[in-house]
């Protein structure tokens, strides 16, 4: 899923609620148009889920989602962005996603990002969606 970031063309570079915000438009733009690739560089080295997902576990399970729905539509709501100790902050949204690949699927959850800005752009260092972002 879930992923998220690129450069916050257009808004105020010290803002980083406003970089975080674009990084999650620019993540949903690569997953409506297949870019497997640019997802992935969203993802931090050490990224690491309560599921025991590391990078490459979440990178595998991108490239399975965009390969089973290669026509993917996502409705993405920001309900907050909590800003923490320089360059962390946790986003949490509410997703909407209709894919079609040999059947149409549609679902609607939660997803907590945790993301980090390593000083080149936010990449998500965790992530949790349906039950568990409601933990």
């Amino acid at each position: 899923m879930a992923v998220l970031l690129a450069c916050a063309c257009g808004r105020d570079p010290a803002d980083p609620e406003a970089a975080v915000r674009t990084a999650i438009e620019a993540a949903e733009r690569a997953a409506e148009a297949g870019r497997h690739g640019e997802l992935a560089e969203l993802l931090a080295d050490d990224y690491a889920d309560r599921d025991g997902r590391d990078r490459r576990a979440m990178s595998l399970l991108l490239r399975g989602v965009l390969l089973r729905y290669p026509r993917l539509e996502l409705v993405v709501t920001v309900r907050d962005i909590e800003l923490q100790a320089a360059g962390f902050a946790r986003a949490r949204l509410d997703v909407i996603a209709a894919g079609a690949g040999r059947r149409i699927a549609a679902d609607a959850f939660p997803v907590v990002l945790d993301l980090r800005d390593d000083g080149d752009g936010w990449r998500a260092t965790a992530a949790a969606w349906g039950a568990a972002a409601r933990n």
